[in-house]
């Protein structure tokens, strides 16, 4: 896909445990589970998490830095999340 903002192409890549991994840790930094928590319940997660985790996805499985992210136009970076999404759902649900 070619991103206009930065002038180049880009590859969306397949999602793979390492990124997974990284993108759960994002998502439940500063998340306590209780021990007497009912099996099946959800921890409450910071909004902010969900966001950090969404753009360290973006970032590992398109190669954009930080920086490059934060320089896009909402709508390049829109239709990129997309493209990560449709890797087998690869955004937090939360």
């Amino acid at each position: 896909m070619f991103i206009k903002t930065l002038g180049r192409e880009i590859t969306i890549l397949e999602v793979t445990r390492k990124v997974s991994r990284q993108m759960q840790e994002e998502l439940m930094k500063g998340v306590i589970v209780k021990g007497d928590q009912p099996i099946g319940t959800t921890p409450d997660i910071p909004a902010v998490n969900a966001l950090r985790a969404e753009e360290l996805c973006i970032s590992l499985l398109s190669g954009l830095s930080q920086e490059e992210l934060d320089s896009l136009a909402d709508d390049e970076y829109n239709t990129i999340r997309e493209a990560v999404l449709l890797k087998k759902n690869a955004l937090p649900n939360v």
